[in-house]
């Protein structure tokens, strides 16, 4: 992919669908001198869906006016 370098240093590419994973990403630009400048980056594509558990399970009873429900959020498992 290729872009243009627009007022005040900023760039941007929009890439094609990823599959979940790691990727590289580099980018490079040379000046009108010549001289070459590189760098790069991994990006780590992750949509799988996040584990949410709430204590008790599904159903629960309380004589609490202001209940309060307890739980725990775990990150997404990752790629696999």
């Amino acid at each position: 992919m290729t872009t243009t370098v627009q007022t005040g240093g900023t760039w941007a590419v929009t890439a094609e669908t990823l599959p979940d994973g790691a990727h590289t990403v580099m980018a490079s630009i040379t000046n009108a001198a010549g001289f070459t400048g590189a760098a790069a980056q991994t990006l780590t594509i992750d949509t799988s869906v996040p584990v949410v558990a709430i204590d008790g399970g599904a159903a629960k009873t309380t004589t609490r006016p202001r209940p309060r429900s307890p739980g725990l959020l775990m990150p997404s498992p990752g790629p696999q």
